[in-house]
């Protein structure tokens, strides 16, 4: 059962429902009576898309819905008068050809990019519960970090923060080389935050951090249907600020793990090693270690 959620939150139930996709597409041009079985697999497919909640732009989503139906209308007509098989192949093609596109381009989301070489020797964590820890856990993922790695750690995380409350963490950071890892938007996300609220937040949030000296990393938050504008919002102010940005597949993988979890979010002993662990492989190359 966690290995199907982690199949969802993390994305990549895109990619199977694009093989479903590429499947009814194939049914379509060597089939063509075969037509409800490819109407099956696209539902399918089209279900197992939206449960992957990938942050889209909506005018992209707009043009891949109405390519869509032009492939269904083109054909379930060359199902039933066995003409226009021209037209029906070239809607296909162009419905495949824009899906893998889009594909293609999600999939470079999902894995971490090219770590920048620093030089950091402090390292400062904004974040919430999922940092902070709860009923007082004695060593929280950062602390664990900061032991195994040997790296100088300000865990400034606070249970229940926002990004708007994560305002008051950013303020403790002082002036000059650090570098600043952010886990932050759970709790907006699941509060109720508006959207356009949680943008302007993290906006102001980034700004404050951003400055020459600092390397910003933030973790991407694991997203369900109801939520893929918080993950478009993250991308596009990663963009902005030139946000090391940790793929959602790293922390779903976490929050998935039998025993990672004491409520399906908050980690146990178990999940804050795995953490620890996981940021640890990430932050390597930008850390120097304490003296």
């Amino acid at each position: 059962m966690n290995g199907l959620i982690y199949h969802f939150i993390s994305g990549q139930s895109l990619f199977s429902g694009l093989l479903l996709l590429t499947l009814a597409a194939l049914v379509v041009i060597i089939k063509p009576k075969w037509f409800i079985t490819s109407l099956i697999l696209t539902i399918l497919a089209a279900i197992l898309i939206w449960l992957s909640s990938t942050p889209m732009n909506f005018w992209v989503e707009v043009l891949w819905c109405i390519l869509g139906l032009a492939f269904l209308i083109t054909g379930a007509r060359q199902s039933r008068v066995k003409s226009g098989r021209k037209l029906t192949i070239a809607t296909t093609i162009i419905f495949i050809i824009y899906s893998i596109t889009l594909a293609g381009l999600e999939l470079s989301w999902h894995f971490c990019p090219a770590a920048p070489t620093g030089n950091f020797k402090q390292v400062f964590i904004i974040g919430d519960s999922v940092s902070a820890g709860v009923n007082n856990d004695r060593e929280p993922w950062p602390d664990i970090l900061g032991r195994q790695q040997n790296l100088k750690i300000k865990n400034l995380a606070i249970a229940g923060a926002v990004a708007e409350t994560a305002m008051k963490q950013a303020k403790e950071v002082p002036p000059g080389p650090a570098l600043i890892l952010l886990e932050i938007g759970g709790n907006d996300m699941l509060g109720g935050t508006p959207p356009d609220k949680f943008a302007k937040d993290l906006d102001t949030l980034l700004g404050k951090l951003q400055a020459q000296e600092k390397q910003l990393v933030m973790m991407e938050l694991p997203l369900d249907f109801m939520h893929r504008s918080f993950g478009l919002i993250q991308r596009r102010l990663a963009l902005k600020y030139s946000v090391y940005l940790i793929p959602k597949r790293y922390f779903a993988k976490i929050i998935t793990t039998p025993g990672a979890t004491i409520d399906t979010i908050h980690l146990s002993p178990a999940g804050h090693q795995n953490m620890a662990t996981m940021i640890g492989e990430i932050i390597t190359p930008m850390t120097q270690t304490a003296d």
